[in-house]
């Protein structure tokens, strides 16, 4: 290590000199640089999830899933009986258009909860109905800002809105 501090305070001219080569060096191939946002580059080209990807957008020339948005901005968010109900029958009416899988339609009303606790897993639906009280529509909200897999994605942090 000493040799190398030697050799840059013994030699700063010739250190900047270098160190000014190696920039350009970089700058010249900026042009070259990509930037790489598709999922699928990530994986195998064999590989079954981008299989059927390619094939899902060969035959119904999509790339990426429908999201659907509900926003709220009053008090409760999206957290009240009005709003969630409508979030259920989007996803009911969602789920019975032709050429739609019911089990692809992920919403609030089809999502479960997976909560660890000790060395079992609870898995329960975030909702069977839509919740009418002041308390199970406080049981939702708990439910959903302690699940990070869902908060940020299914409802936004804000809890003014849903996909």
């Amino acid at each position: 290590m000493r040799r190398i501090m030697w050799v840059i305070t013994g030699y700063p001219k010739t250190t900047l000199l270098l160190t000014l080569l190696v920039t350009v060096g970089f700058l010249v191939q900026i042009k070259k640089l990509r930037s790489e946002t598709s999922v699928d580059a990530f994986f195998p080209k064999g590989h079954p999830a981008i299989v059927y990807h390619y094939k899902v957008e060969k035959i119904f020339g999509v790339r990426s899933p429908l999201v659907l948005g509900v926003v709220d901005d009053g008090p409760q968010g999206i957290f009240n009986p009005r709003t969630l109900g409508l979030i259920a029958r989007l996803t009911t009416t969602l789920q019975q258009l032709k050429g739609v899988m019911e089990h692809d339609v992920d919403s609030l009303s089809t999502l479960k909860n997976i909560v660890g606790k000790g060395d079992t897993l609870d898995v329960k639906p975030f909702m069977t109905a839509v919740p009418q009280t002041p308390e199970g529509l406080a049981q939702l909200k708990q439910a959903v800002f302690h699940n990070d897999i869902f908060l940020g994605n299914v409802v936004s942090r804000d809890g003014k809105a849903a996909s």
